[in-house]
């Protein structure tokens, strides 16, 4: 682990699993770790401080089926009202202590969250999304680097951004966005894993 973060990730990662779809598997040991295809972001700013987050998370065809196999009970290919809320409530209960292994850094301290929360499923080109709200406690100047990722250090998973839409910024302000991958996180003295670094400027 990058010398930077050492101390930093101190959180349970054993409800992983939960949160990538296997919701019915009671032998969590032989449930199936890579999930997830893809995620996007969108970056609410005001002026030069970023307020909200909401990620967008694609299941893949294994995780997908899973799901739908035990909350679509009306067989229609669909997560419906009903079955949509029940989806929802598990993950956002199994979840909240491990805020959804969501992290930001500002000057490589750990940003404190005051909300992140499931909002919404549903199936999109045959493949169950989740929507992911995120707030933290306070706004978060970005008129230097902030770091940003989804990973387990204790199970070593981690979450690949979409290339070339990882970050869209909501706002007037320029912001840009660099996906690390996971070599040059490891030049950086980061833990070996996906990163998005941001940054806004003020006009």
């Amino acid at each position: 682990m990058g010398g930077r973060l050492a101390g930093i990730f101190t959180r349970s990662g054993h409800q992983l699993l939960i949160l990538l779809g296997l919701l019915g598997v009671s032998d969590l040991a032989t449930a199936h770790p890579h999930v997830f295809i893809d995620y996007s972001l969108q970056a609410r700013v005001q002026g030069t401080q970023l307020v909200q987050l909401e990620a967008r998370m694609v299941l893949d065809p294994f995780s997908t089926t899973n799901v739908m196999s035990q909350f679509d009970l009306n067989s229609n290919n669909q997560l419906d009202e009903d079955e949509k809320r029940q989806v929802i409530a598990l993950l956002n209960e199994s979840m909240e202590k491990t805020h959804y292994f969501f992290w930001m850094l500002k000057d490589d301290e750990l940003v404190p969250m005051a909300n992140i929360v499931i909002t919404d499923a549903a199936v999109e080109n045959k493949a169950v999304v989740y929507h992911l709200l995120i707030e933290p406690e306070a706004p978060v100047p970005l008129t230097s680097k902030v770091e940003l990722s989804f990973l387990d250090p204790e199970n070593y998973f981690d979450l690949a951004p979409v290339e070339k839409e990882a970050l869209q910024f909501l706002g007037t302000t320029p912001c840009h966005y660099q996906a690390i991958d996971a070599m040059e996180a490891d030049k950086r003295d980061l833990v070996p894993v996906d990163w998005i670094t941001f940054s806004c400027k003020d006009s």
